[in-house]
């Protein structure tokens, strides 16, 4: 979570939506490029964002045709995911790629997201349900618990159609578009067969973090499922392209990207302890709730329970008092009542606590707090909510672990950068005991799309090196 978040409200007229579809288009591809920005973050890197466009460019001179000026993005995510929308915005997560190993293999993904934009998926599936603007949590937290009454509660919460991003293409659009795809791969002179490659690398990635429980992750826009798979061999069966084609390494373009966590949005450690380096500040999350950091929020989470507890920053206001004033002037226009308000001291910090309840009928219960941080510009801001006391009071204790971060904790905070060398005639845990990474082995299964027990197979061996973060 940056300093300089300000919650985003976006708007946008149903007539203008219903009237030109070029204009909406454009009014997606803004909308959707806005909220990547703040939601996600884009990715600095001008060198890797070169080389991506390099590619789009190539896939692009291929199209019979194209009325689309694209544009290209790097987002600054750790999951794995790629995605186009209306207006000819192309977004790559650094995630993507870190687990893929060739240029067409991104040629692939890109054809594919490209098809999407040529064939108006956005449009049309947001024009089936011409419902474009819905409440939702900071982050996007799709089809997380109590979005509903934390929607409410947030004090600017993000307003975004949640048919643009986080809403899945149906079955017949992801065919088509894997369809054109490797057709428009083909034509620009990239391994066609690479968009299998790829989808069977996110497949993985998405297998193996299921094994365990890691929280809310992205990657549900593009399912993979056994019988697109199919159907892409039949496509490709059908179609005529040089089988001989050796596909290009990505490698040497990776050298160095950021795997994982990015500091400079705060980390969450193994132990749920939350640190911002840049913001200088430490936070005990509650033990084993399900976590999902952003640019915009920090949440947690734990469906058991029925509780979500979630930071932001309010840049409208600069001291508690006033964030606290601008909220319950509309309390009862909200459903809300107040129970109880109260002055508090959090390690130093002066801040304001609010206690209220629902007139609606619904059982959850809601504590609000605003904190100042010293030298900060605007307030920070908790919201927690749960179906009981017991759910309250582990967000209570939650807050009041907010403090200055030490040296000691600044210290465990890393940068973990993607390396590679050639690989070894071993197995891959093998070759992580050997290299001392045992600890780390779940994060070279899924850079490397090979199992602990599995023979390495593939020419080079990619590897996580971590340095300081400074």
């Amino acid at each position: 979570m940056r300093r300089t978040i300000l919650s985003l409200c976006i708007l946008f007229s149903l007539g203008a939506v219903a009237q030109e579809s070029h204009s909406l288009g454009d009014k997606i591809g803004k909308m959707t490029f806005e909220q990547v920005k703040s939601t996600m973050g884009i990715y600095e890197d001008e060198e890797l964002l070169t080389f991506v466009k390099s590619v789009g460019k190539k896939l692009e001179a291929a199209m019979p045709k194209n009325d689309y000026d694209f544009k290209y993005y790097l987002v600054d995510v750790e999951e794995p995911n790629a995605f186009a929308t209306a207006g000819g915005y192309v977004f790559v997560t650094r995630g993507l790629l870190a687990i893929i190993d060739t240029e067409d293999e991104l040629a692939g993904v890109l054809g594919h997201e490209f098809n999407h934009v040529l064939l108006k998926h956005s449009e049309k599936k947001l024009g089936r349900s011409m419902v474009p603007v819905v409440l939702e949590l900071p982050g996007n937290l799709v089809g997380s618990l109590l979005s509903k009454t934390l929607g409410e509660l947030m004090n600017n919460p993000i307003k975004f159609s949640s048919e643009v991003v986080g809403a899945a293409f149906d079955r017949g659009q992801e065919n088509q578009a894997d369809k054109g795809g490797v057709k428009l791969a083909a034509d620009a002179g990239y391994d066609p067969t690479a968009l299998v490659s790829a989808l069977t690398k996110l497949d993985h990635f998405v297998m193996t973090l299921d094994s365990v429980d890691h929280g809310m992750h992205l990657f549900d826009d593009h399912p993979v499922t056994a019988k697109r798979v199919e159907n892409l061999h039949e496509t490709l069966g059908e179609m005529d392209f040089d089988s001989t084609l050796v596909q290009r390494s990505l490698l040497p373009e990776l050298d160095g990207l950021l795997v994982g966590q990015n500091p400079k949005n705060g980390v969450v450690l193994e132990d749920n302890l939350f640190l911002h380096p840049d913001m200088n500040f430490s936070y005990q999350l509650p033990a084993k709730w399900s976590t999902k950091n952003t640019p915009a929020s920090l949440t947690a989470s734990n469906s058991k329970e029925g509780a979500a507890l979630v930071l932001t920053f309010d840049g409208e206001h600069q001291t508690p008092k006033e964030a606290y004033k601008a909220y319950t002037k509309d309390l009862n226009k909200k459903g809300l009542g107040l129970i109880v308000d109260k002055k508090l001291i959090v390690n130093g910090m002066e801040g304001i606590e609010l206690t209220v309840e629902h007139y609606d009928g619904r059982e959850e219960k809601t504590v609000l707090v605003w904190l100042k941080m010293e030298g900060a510009e605007g307030v920070l801001q908790f919201t927690g909510s749960g179906k009981d006391e017991a759910a309250l009071d582990t967000m209570n204790t939650s807050i009041r672990t907010f403090r200055t971060i030490t040296e000691e904790e600044r210290a465990r905070v890393f940068n973990k950068r993607l390396r590679y060398e050639k690989a070894p005639n071993e197995t891959l845990g093998a070759y992580a005991k050997r290299k001392g990474m045992e600890g780390k082995i779940e994060a070279l299964e899924l850079i490397n799309n090979v199992d602990a027990d599995q023979k390495i197979t593939s020419e080079y061996v990619k590897y996580l090196e971590k340095e300081p973060y400074q």
